[in-house]
């Protein structure tokens, strides 16, 4: 079926603005980059990695600027840190662990 890899949410992530007008989006420890914009105004954003690790991981934003889907599952852990096309280094907070109960 052609939608078995969306998982529809809509939970809102952190945008980072870096130089040049570009930015970031920071959902589940993750990093996105932006895509495109499609003509009725949500936007594709793709992981960090999607060329240099050919991660499959991509997300649809809202003009509110929240998820309503995730495409695709991440081939890699999620970076502890990043940096921003301006060199600015970001650390992330580690992920609770998933098997832990709550």
């Amino acid at each position: 079926m052609f939608f078995k890899n969306y998982n529809y949410i809509f939970i809102s992530g952190i945008f980072i603005n870096t130089r040049g007008n570009s930015k970031l989006f920071i959902y589940q420890n993750h990093t996105f980059r932006f895509m495109y914009k499609r003509a009725y105004g949500s936007q594709l954003w793709y992981c960090w990695y999607f060329f240099s690790r050919c991660c499959p991981a991509k997300l649809r934003i809202d003009n509110s600027g929240k998820v309503t889907a995730s495409i695709g599952q991440h081939n890699h852990d999620p970076p502890t840190c990043w940096m921003t096309p301006d060199g600015k280094s970001y650390s992330l907070p580690p992920l609770p662990d998933r098997g832990a109960p709550s």
